[in-house]
């Protein structure tokens, strides 16, 4: 299999922070499925073992405000962004 891990331009980029505790990745991505949007890609780093993390998110197409406000209200989400590359 031939994978290209760079982004594509045009690819959004969601950045969040959030804790680092089991489920989290599987609550944004449920909600980012319940949308229809498909992720890319997704690369995962914290400060410390159950501490703060960071996601960040390859989309297809960027969450609409409405969308945004469904995955801020995520318990232990606490700041997202959207970037498009």
């Amino acid at each position: 299999m031939d994978v290209d891990l760079v982004p594509e331009p045009g690819t959004f980029l969601l950045i969040c922070d959030n804790d680092d505790r089991p489920g989290m990745i599987g609550r944004l991505g449920t909600v980012l499925g319940s949308f229809d949007i498909n992720i890319s890609s997704m690369q995962v780093g914290r400060t410390e073992k159950r501490g703060r993390a960071l996601m960040i998110l390859g989309l297809d197409e960027s969450p609409d405000d409405e969308q945004l406000s469904q995955i801020e209200a995520i318990d232990g989400i606490y700041n997202i962004r959207i970037v498009r590359l």
